[in-house]
């Protein structure tokens, strides 16, 4: 069931949060977390003039507290989660590069693959057809 649709105003904070998928944990260190998530709150705020009132990271989610005068919440939330997951990917694979023993990325492997095999449509090619499926 889809959430419900917020309504978009600019005389009230917003309590905004998000989990990982399958609420699992984040894959890279608290701290690189922290760094990702602070550098594109500092980057949203500046660029579309949101007021940070507070932020809570916990293990799996976070809470905000947020101001919008231009009433923007979805552009803003669009633009944070989507550099947040996009950096937080790229460091998780960096990660797990480094570890000794790379039983990790057994897990990585198997997501990328079902996630190829579930949305085959979404790599830029003209048909399924033209597709190789690496199953693990």
């Amino acid at each position: 069931m889809p959430r419900p649709r917020a309504i978009l105003q600019s005389e009230f904070p917003y309590h905004v949060s998000a989990r990982c998928i399958n609420k699992e944990w984040f894959n890279i260190p608290m701290l690189d977390v922290w760094n990702i998530m602070s550098r594109q709150l500092s980057y949203v705020s500046w660029a579309y003039r949101a007021k940070i009132h507070s932020f809570v990271l916990m293990s799996n989610h976070f809470h905000m507290l947020i101001s919008t005068p231009d009433s923007n919440l979805d552009l803003i939330m669009g633009n944070f989660m989507k550099e947040c997951s996009r950096y937080m990917n790229v460091s998780t694979l960096k990660w797990l590069n480094k570890k000794p023993d790379n039983k990790d990325w057994k897990k990585v492997e198997m997501a990328m693959s079902k996630s190829v095999f579930k949305f085959p449509l979404s790599s830029r090619t003209k048909s399924p057809s033209h597709l190789e499926y690496d199953l693990i």
